[in-house]
């Protein structure tokens, strides 16, 4: 994969989740797990850029995607199912934080706080 496609489809995972709740929800069909989409979309382009040879990150743009990391790990774990719904993503204080850590990660790559497109999200409801 191109680097600047991964780094493009990061840069729109990060906009999903720095977004407010009311502007990441619509990004979802009401179908899937939306709250759990989020998250899971970041972590598995933040794979493909790690693992890309040709993507080189600064010292401050891995600290702030290792930061977001960090917020999800303790957000993780069956003890936290709590916080994977609705009402949390909108009204629960890690998402606050979550939110202001993808705005810094955003911001350590240059990169704005846009809505992402709309393909973010690709789905076939059967």
């Amino acid at each position: 994969m191109e680097a600047d496609t991964s780094l493009t489809r990061l840069r729109h995972a990060l906009q999903a989740l720095a977004l407010p709740a009311e502007r990441q929800l619509p990004l979802l069909p009401g179908f899937v797990q939306e709250v759990d989409d989020l998250v899971l979309s970041f972590e598995h382009w933040l794979g493909i850029v790690q693992a890309d040879k040709g993507v080189r990150l600064t010292k401050t743009q891995r600290q702030a995607l290792a930061a977001v990391e960090r917020l999800l790990d303790e957000m993780s774990g069956q003890r936290n199912a709590h916080l994977w719904t609705r009402a949390s993503l909108k009204d629960g204080e890690p998402w606050v934080l979550l939110r202001q850590a993808a705005h810094q990660a955003l911001a350590a790559f240059g990169w704005d706080l846009d809505t992402p497109p709309g393909r973010l999200f690709e789905y076939i409801e059967w």
